[in-house]
């Protein structure tokens, strides 16, 4: 088994998004110190009864992502072509992706999304800055690759 390093350099993201973009999409263009991120979920929903015995129940949460993206790249303008569609559709569209992380060995499949929060234009600094882009999954697996 080959080692396994800290390297994020070469992550690979493919989107793709209802009535929109039917074939995958390769994300592109990521901010400097943030290409995407997500927050813990919760698992599980406990409650401990009256006698001390503590009980616990599956509960389904989705998994939020966000993406740093360049105002210059083409994975910015794939993602306001998404919010610019789904304006003029007074619609949401849901989308799915593959993205794999070679340096560990992963590869994660997320479907039944939905972009929730976007930027309508970039912060502009001495230079235009990263653009966070987040979407709402409904499930993501991962597998050895």
């Amino acid at each position: 088994m080959a080692s396994k390093t800290l390297t994020s350099a070469n992550c690979t993201f493919y989107l793709t998004v209802e009535n929109l973009y039917t074939t995958p999409r390769k994300l592109e263009g990521y901010g400097a110190d943030n290409i995407f991120s997500t927050d813990a979920v919760d698992l599980a929903e406990t409650v401990m009864g009256a006698d001390g015995v503590l009980h616990a129940g599956k509960i389904f949460v989705e998994t939020p992502q966000e993406f740093q993206l360049m105002p210059d790249s083409n994975g910015c303008t794939i993602m306001e072509n998404w919010v610019q569609a789904q304006e003029t559709a007074r619609e949401v569209y849901q989308a799915s992706a593959t993205f794999t992380i070679p340096s560990i060995g992963k590869k994660y499949t997320c479907t039944n999304g939905f972009l929730v929060r976007a930027p309508k234009f970039p912060t502009a600094g001495k230079i235009l800055q990263a653009m966070p882009f987040s979407i709402k999954w409904g499930s993501v697996t991962v597998e050895d690759v």
